[in-house]
């Protein structure tokens, strides 16, 4: 009998992990949509896609205004980082999709944007529109929740 009540506990366990209810945010990253601002600091704990996003947050000097997104066949992730009302850095993170389409435009968009393009002044590049319009929508996301104007 007692191996029994064992047996369920462990299986109640094993099972029930993972089966909280959503919160709101998790809810909306499961429709691919994410975004949010976090204060930097060092002590800042936040869920990336990439430990190099993990490393840019801890780092930054400023509010750090994150949006995920899908892309054509993955998560594209833009962090951006505001201090006194400018961004004064921006990482895309395209990891996640094909490197020879969406990983490419997701470097030209950083590069281009931290020169100081605007989101209107990102082209498309060919083949990988979808992941183009999935980065100008992200970074538009961010600098309306961070309220600049680019």
């Amino acid at each position: 009998m007692k191996k029994k009540a064992i047996l369920a506990a462990l299986f109640f366990l094993i099972c029930g992990c993972g089966c909280a209810p959503k919160t709101n945010s998790e809810a909306t990253e499961a429709s691919g949509q994410t975004s949010g601002k976090t204060e930097a600091s060092s002590e800042t704990e936040e869920t990336k896609s990439s430990a190099e996003s993990e490393t840019f947050a801890e780092e930054a000097a400023g509010d750090v205004y994150t949006a995920s997104g899908k892309g054509a066949v993955g998560k594209i992730t833009v962090t951006l980082v505001v201090a006194d009302g400018q961004v004064v850095d921006c990482v895309i993170d395209g990891s996640k999709e094909t490197p020879d389409k969406g990983g490419v435009v997701a470097e030209k968009f950083q590069e281009a944007f931290l020169n100081g393009a605007s989101v209107d002044e990102l082209e498309a590049v060919s083949g990988a529109s979808i992941s183009s319009a999935t980065i100008k929508q992200l970074l538009r996301k961010c600098l309306d929740e961070a309220g600049v104007v680019r």
